[in-house]
């Protein structure tokens, strides 16, 4: 069903920021990428796909990296332009019509955001036109009705997987657990819709398990075997090379791809043939080769086919570039769901009275913070504007705080504290009366630059120039500037911090503890 709501929220990144890291900006039109798991999974049906009357739900058992899965597909239920109600399984159309969405999600206006404490998801908000654009240019022409059909049928056909093993937790969900159109009555190119995609895609980009995908190539299939033969390679093996061939059983296809058997071997065959054909004329494959297995009970029987493929030079290049990417989204992707996290706490920050800032000022500002470099500076900023604000009250001025405060978000302003850090011989008392002058020759000093060193000025000064050493014995205790302060560097700058520790202060077993002020 769909539902008239606004899923895009402050704290949400696009997910261009987190898929497609490393290939060059003249290539990124070409590539999109799939979902670990999701995107090969025997979600779609190649056989009927609408009746008038309730369809039965379909129930499919296949392996995914060694693992036994069994897979539910129930109908999508919905009502058309005349008020009668049809059944349809999601099939061919949808199938095109998802993998332009999730293309349109990277290149166009697709966003991760925090939906709860727990969750994440991906939405994207387009237009009826931009999808059938994106369709017509590869070949593919569905008119407006169509489009919007297919779009409900992925909001209402639901897909169940759970382990054969016992050992894992179900998920079910709809393909598009929600759609949101701006004007559910009038309904035309020029509509615009919000699409959320399923949470096994969310899952896929927060763990770095995306595959980069040569989309304008992919674009070219007709058959539903290519297509899932594509993805399936793509990301099963990420060995690819011009020496090693990929083999398959034809059982295999059939069952985890959820295709439909003939009455006889020798029709499936010839399906995954005429695949394969198609695979070669597209430029994904060099050649291939196939070798019936016989049944050992009927000599003459063929049991199984073992098909052999040699991968194109252009594949190889797309699996190595797809190894490459899928290595830096499992380094970034961690920062970026982090970026999420704090953006709702730099939210909260900015949502306080004393800033005196709008809820339309706060959202846009927000949306335009890309890294963690903008967030340390937004922090810093909003610090040094409470701090002109009370200079002003207590010198009896007049200051207009919102004003104050977005001039110094936009001038990167600095606390005054961090522009005095320089003064020399300043001496900082622990709660135990030791004293620790900041000059070369104490630990503290040695601290400082050691760390300032390791994680760079910007971000020391962003987090550590407040930082007192306040306890020696049993342990070292350091008070930094506040819970958010504190709980930030032992999200992100733990590791290194403590490395500085052991090295100036020559112990290996110090416990080390922050607290805040």
């Amino acid at each position: 069903m769909s539902k008239k709501l606004k899923i895009i929220s402050s704290g949400e990144l696009k997910l261009s920021q987190m898929l497609l890291p490393g290939i060059n900006e003249t290539d990124k039109s070409n590539y999109s990428s799939t979902a670990e798991l999701y995107d090969i999974i025997p979600k779609y049906s190649y056989g009927k796909q609408r009746g008038d009357d309730n369809l039965p739900a379909i129930e499919r058992h296949f392996k995914h990296r060694g693992r036994s899965l069994s897979l539910t597909l129930t109908p999508a239920t919905i009502k058309d332009e005349q008020g009668s109600y049809k059944s349809l399984y999601p099939a061919a159309r949808e199938e095109i019509i998802e993998d332009v969405l999730r293309k349109l999600s990277i290149h166009k206006n697709g966003h991760i955001s925090k939906a709860n404490e727990d969750d994440y998801e991906i939405s994207l908000k387009t237009t009826i036109g931009e999808i059938s654009a994106e369709l017509a240019a590869h070949g593919h022409t569905f008119n407006w009705r169509e489009i919007k059909e297919a779009i409900r049928v992925c909001n209402s056909a639901r897909i169940s997987i759970k382990s054969e093993e016992g050992n894992e937790v179900a998920i079910s969900s709809t393909i598009f657990p929600v759609i949101a159109y701006e004007d559910t009555d009038k309904v035309d190119v020029t509509t615009k819709i919000i699409v959320r995609f399923h949470p096994l895609v969310t899952k896929s980009v927060l763990a770095g398990s995306m595959r980069v995908i040569n989309y304008k190539q992919f674009m070219k299939y007709k058959k539903g075997i290519s297509k899932w033969l594509h993805k399936r390679i793509s990301h099963i093996f990420a060995q690819a090379n011009s020496q090693t061939p990929y083999v398959i059983k034809l059982s295999t296809i059939l069952r985890d791809g959820g295709f439909p058997e003939h009455v006889r071997i020798s029709g499936n065959k010839r399906e995954v043939c005429m695949a394969l054909d198609e695979m070669k004329k597209v430029g994904s494959l060099e050649k291939y080769s196939y070798e019936n297995v016989y049944s050992e009970e009927r000599k003459n029987k063929i049991a199984n086919v073992l098909f052999t493929i040699w991968l194109s030079d252009q594949f190889i290049k797309d699996v190595r570039k797809a190894n490459f990417v899928q290595k830096q989204e499992i380094e970034d992707n961690k920062d970026q769901k982090e970026l999420i996290v704090f953006g709702e706490e730099l939210k909260v920050e900015m949502s306080k009275r004393v800033y005196g800032l709008n809820k339309t000022f706060i959202e846009s500002y927000i949306n335009r913070i890309k890294d963690k470099d903008s967030l340390h500076q937004s922090l810093l900023a909003l610090k040094a504007a409470e701090e002109a604000i009370n200079r002003y009250k207590e010198q009896g001025s007049k200051v207009v705080n919102g004003a104050l405060t977005r001039k110094s978000l936009k001038e990167n302003w600095i606390p005054t504290e961090m522009e005095q850090a320089e003064v020399e011989n300043n001496v900082i008392e622990d709660k135990q009366g030791f004293a620790y002058h900041k000059n070369d020759s104490s630990k503290f000093e040695l601290l400082v630059k050691n760390l300032r060193a390791r994680i760079g000025s910007n971000t020391f000064n962003a987090w550590f120039s407040n930082m007192n050493l306040i306890s020696i014995e049993p342990k070292l205790i350091f008070e930094v500037e506040s819970a958010f302060f504190k709980d930030w560097i032992e999200n992100n700058y733990y590791a290194q911090f403590s490395l500085s520790v052991k090295e100036v202060f020559r112990q290996e077993d110090y416990n080390i503890t922050l607290t805040k002020k």
